[in-house]
């Protein structure tokens, strides 16, 4: 994640550090999954210490991905603001009007009704910067959903780790509004995931939590309640972060870019770390895994 020095911005490097420590663990449990998958060690990955290091990395990457949205929102709104702010001057100059004035005198005249403010928000070019960027990513998502299923078949992933930051991206503006209550609404959030975990319903409710009894899946992060998490990483970007930046000084004091690059390149580690533990697997058991 990023600051601002001058019009440069630079990165939160303890932001990209946690992100970097997610990923470690992350490839590192599924290294440790793939040898109990393929049968190469006796590991039971379900239950026991595995079973909560797995919840631990999950929940540490969609909380780190709930600060970012905040820091990357806040820093959007400044640079907004700012050609706004810009492009204003330059018409009053021009025209002698204040858009910014009258934009103001025509929302508490009560000219606005409901219905132009929700077309509103939805123009919000804000708004439809992260409604692009979560789809992108939910997108990927889906891609994993296709591979899955066709490579391991039963067990494929159907609403993962992607699929759940994608779309809390796109919800993400609806939120934004609630500051205060973000705490109050993931907690919740988490509530009624944890009220739903033992519920079983049809297939079209996975992505709330709810599925048929006998549904399994080799990753799954369904809204409830891992919504929540993701809006606890927000709030703590608004805690630290209120407006991009940092409220507390910290220092790089340690050497930690084996945390912070693979932190700046999450993605795109994360797309192909598993078809390169695969081939590794592969090539020191002596037989083709896939």
């Amino acid at each position: 994640m990023t600051a601002k020095t001058g019009s440069k911005y630079v990165r939160f490097w303890e932001v990209d550090s946690l992100r970097g420590l997610a990923l470690l663990m992350m490839i590192i449990f599924h290294f440790v999954y793939d040898l109990s998958y393929f049968d190469i060690a006796d590991i039971n990955v379900s239950y026991g210490f595995w079973r909560y290091f797995a919840y631990i990395t999950a929940f540490l990457f969609v909380f780190i991905a709930g600060t970012s949205v905040w820091i990357s929102r806040k820093r959007s709104e400044i640079q907004q603001e700012g050609r706004l702010h810009k492009g204003n001057n330059q018409q009053v100059q021009n025209t002698g009007k204040n858009p910014d004035k009258e934009a103001y005198n025509e929302k508490y005249a009560g000219k606005l009704n409901i219905n132009s403010k929700i077309i509103s928000f939805f123009r919000e070019p804000i708004n439809i910067k992260f409604f692009k960027r979560g789809l992108f990513i939910y997108s990927l998502g889906i891609l994993i959903t296709a591979a899955t299923y066709l490579i391991i078949g039963r067990g494929f992933i159907v609403f993962g780790i992607l699929h759940l930051i994608g779309i809390s991206i796109i919800l993400s503006p609806l939120f934004f509004c609630l500051k205060k209550y973000l705490v109050l609404v993931s907690t919740a959030i988490i509530a009624l995931g944890v009220l739903v975990q033992n519920i079983s319903g049809p297939y079209f409710l996975l992505f709330l939590g709810i599925h048929p009894a006998d549904f399994i899946s080799v990753d799954y992060e369904p809204l409830l309640p891992w919504l929540g998490f993701f809006l606890l990483g927000m709030f703590a970007g608004s805690v630290f972060y209120p407006e991009g930046k940092r409220l507390f000084e910290i220092k790089e004091r340690f050497n930690l870019k084996f945390l912070t690059v693979p932190g700046r390149n999450t993605l795109l580690i994360y797309l192909i770390h598993q078809p390169v533990i695969i081939m590794i697997l592969s090539l020191f058991s002596g037989k083709m895994l896939i």
